[in-house]
């Protein structure tokens, strides 16, 4: 359920035609990998962006939209000592992130590679 949240958030603020893209990262320091879904959609304003996490709120696009699906992204990242980092142009898109710290065990086997 909880990237799904991130997806229909996307494509219900990203006009038609507009590019919504779904992936996964590993940060430089390797300490933190991100999943983010990121849209072409009008962008959040800066005094609005923690706001997005409360219960109810939303950007007033959809009557169907109740406002719950960013917050349960939120309760789900703190519960698994994770969080949620969005980065927001205005007329570009907005780019929500799901960050959680890495750990690697030795002999854990696996390669590295590029996220």
């Amino acid at each position: 359920m909880f990237p799904t949240d991130l997806v229909l958030n996307a494509i219900q603020y990203t006009p038609e035609g507009g590019a919504i893209k779904l992936g996964a990262r590993l940060s430089p320091d390797e300490k933190a990998a991100a999943i983010y879904v990121s849209d072409e959609g009008e962008g959040i304003p800066d005094s609005f962006r923690e706001e997005i996490f409360k219960k109810y709120q939303g950007l007033g696009k959809s009557s169907r939209n109740i406002g719950l699906g960013l917050a349960f992204c939120k309760m789900v990242a703190e519960t698994h000592s994770a969080r949620m980092d969005v980065r927001s142009e205005m007329g570009k898109g907005t780019e929500v992130s799901f960050v959680t710290p890495v750990s690697r065990r030795a002999g854990a086997g696996g390669e590295k590679g590029n996220a």
